[in-house]
């Protein structure tokens, strides 16, 4: 297999997996926005209050979620994986 094939594999993947997220993302917000107005509707909340409740959810995890999120990237066993691979380390 040919660098630039191996390349073009590659990219094609990438694109269809963003493809797939971008999908999966469009399904979760109009999931997301039935189920706000089920809230809204159900419990007689109105939007302000909504919002504010969901802020403090947010404000109270973000740095977790955050957390989480970054944790895998700056793991020191795998930064050493991503960076010893392949080049002697001295490509990273």
């Amino acid at each position: 297999m040919t660098t630039e094939s191996l390349n073009d594999e590659l990219v094609s993947k990438l694109y269809r997996d963003m493809a797939f997220l971008a999908a999966e993302i469009a399904v979760d917000r109009c999931r997301t926005r039935v189920l706000m107005r089920l809230v809204k509707d159900g419990l007689g909340i109105d939007e302000a209050s909504l919002d504010a409740m969901l802020r403090d959810e947010v404000g109270d995890h973000l740095e977790d979620f955050v957390r989480r999120i970054t944790f895998p990237m700056s793991a020191p066993e795998v930064v050493e994986e991503a960076s010893g691979g392949g080049c002697g380390g001295s490509c990273a």
